[in-house]
């Protein structure tokens, strides 16, 4: 497997880390991605290499996972909040529950979620609270 982390400026509102299953067995990889461009740019480039409609206006307070054969996009806001541990677990949840739904659709619009305080946690998420 191999992790992309899109170097946005840090004044974008919006975060995209995208996750590729390899062909080949091996390590799992964590790449940093240079970005020559916006933020527009970047979600334009995953519209049309997962031929799906992603809103270039697409809200500061929306999460989307864009799901295509072999990879998963996840564009969250960049409040730090949404990139801790316990969401990233979340994350893992639905990506793996979408899997083995055995859906079809290779969109799925996710709601704003509620602050961690407020939050249901997850099923994995750790004993003691992340630290900060």
């Amino acid at each position: 497997m191999r992790a992309e982390i899109f170097e946005l400026p840090a004044s974008a509102s919006l975060r995209v880390l995208r996750f590729v299953l390899e062909e080949q067995p091996g390590p799992s990889i964590l790449e940093t991605v240079p970005i020559d461009g916006s933020l527009a740019a970047v979600l334009k480039q995953i519209s049309e290499r997962l031929d799906v409609q992603i809103a270039d206006s697409l809200a500061s307070n929306q999460e989307l996972r864009v799901h295509g054969s072999n990879e998963v996009v996840i564009i969250k806001p960049s409040a730090r909040r949404h990139w801790m541990g316990v969401r990233a677990l979340e994350d893992a949840n639905a990506v793996v529950a979408k899997s083995f739904s055995g859906e079809g659709t290779r969109h799925v619009q996710v709601p704003h979620l509620t602050p961690p305080s407020s939050a249901p946690r997850s099923t994995f998420a750790p004993t003691s609270p992340p630290q900060s």
